[in-house]
């Protein structure tokens, strides 16, 4: 296969109409979003490119439904306990530490993801949080 330059290669990713809708709705709503759970209704407008109940990727979604408040908020929250993490671990507990990695790898960007607020997959993400953020006690 040839190499492909990124315009090219983005375009052709099935969930890129997802990610245009998305970044539109975050545009039209850059501060406060469309609300959680509000993105499915958003798209039905027509001058959206592609109905769908969700993104297909994580920072897109929270964008578009919380805007950059919420976006910067939720970041900021992961930030301090990812710290937290890193002060407080206990060296013997395998499980936090693979419940950091899953943590990093939920917000690769352009990672295409299910619901981050609505699916199994959010279960999952919200199990390895509590698993990472887990401490037998605190000094």
């Amino acid at each position: 296969n040839e190499f492909k330059k990124p315009k090219e290669y983005f375009s052709n990713i099935s969930y890129i109409d997802h990610y245009k809708a998305g970044y539109e709705i975050f545009l039209d709503n850059k501060f406060t979003g469309v609300g959680l759970k509000n993105y499915r209704i958003e798209t039905q407008n027509k001058k959206y490119i592609n109905p769908s109940i969700h993104p297909h990727q994580t920072h897109i979604e929270i964008l578009s439904e919380l805007g950059l408040i919420g976006y910067v908020s939720f970041l900021m929250f992961f930030i301090i306990n990812i710290y937290n993490y890193l002060k407080f671990k206990n060296k013997n507990k395998g499980y936090q530490f693979a419940g950091l990695l899953f943590i990093l790898t939920t917000f690769i960007p352009m990672l295409p993801s299910g619901s981050f607020f609505t699916s199994h997959a959010a279960a999952l993400f919200w199990m390895n949080f509590a698993f990472m953020s887990f401490r037998d006690k605190i000094d």
